[in-house]
């Protein structure tokens, strides 16, 4: 971002409660993606049993988390820096397509009443409307499995259940990647010098 300009002030942008709900939100994800990649077999750190129990309490205090987050987004309005819009979207696209990669400034700049650049607001706005229930909705039925294990097709249902909860889980690691700023993942020799060279 540049620097200010002569007579702006500096105004913050996100509040405590945003950052601290920020924070312990993207905490909580990887402690799920850690606990979800052990129950894959993708590693052996925990022991089933302790990466269940961690998974279920990290899973419920995100959800809470959630709750509370949504009644402060409606609360004070802040929900409308969710709703997509076009204006900017090709810029920003540009981006971080090219731009990044030669040391160019970032095409937009938080505002007070527009929080996020055009991507992340469409980014947000699919990850809250599709993501997210999807992954809940499959984490709470696969929870509740030993209620519904009798009914006919169970180990059909709970495969499809576990490989949707999977996918939404990849698609929120991929949107977590996403959020970082795109200059951290830039190497150095791939940076331009001031006259683009």
């Amino acid at each position: 971002m540049s620097a200010h300009k002569e007579g702006s002030r500096k105004v913050i942008v996100f509040p405590r409660f945003e950052r601290a709900w920020h924070w312990t939100q993207a905490a909580l994800i990887f402690s799920l993606v850690f606990t979800g990649l052990g129950l894959n077999g993708l590693h052996g750190i925990l022991s089933f049993e302790l990466a269940v129990m961690l998974h279920t309490g990290a899973a419920m205090l995100l959800l809470l988390i959630w709750i509370f987050a949504t009644f402060w987004l409606f609360t004070t309005g802040t929900w409308k820096h969710f709703i997509p819009k076009f204006e900017g979207m090709f810029a920003v696209a540009k981006f971080y397509a090219w731009d990044v990669f030669h040391g160019k400034d970032h095409p937009y700049e938080k505002v007070i009443w527009r929080k996020h650049n055009p991507l992340q607001a469409i980014t947000y706005f699919v990850v809250k409307m599709a993501i997210f229930p999807m992954i809940w909705v499959t984490g709470i039925v696969y929870l509740t499995y030993n209620f519904w294990e009798d009914v006919p097709n169970a180990s059909l249902y709970i495969l499809i259940i576990a490989n949707l909860h999977l996918w939404s889980d990849y698609g929120i690691c991929d949107c977590a990647c996403l959020f970082v700023d795109g200059r951290a993942w830039v190497p150095l020799a791939c940076q331009t010098d001031d006259h683009g060279v």
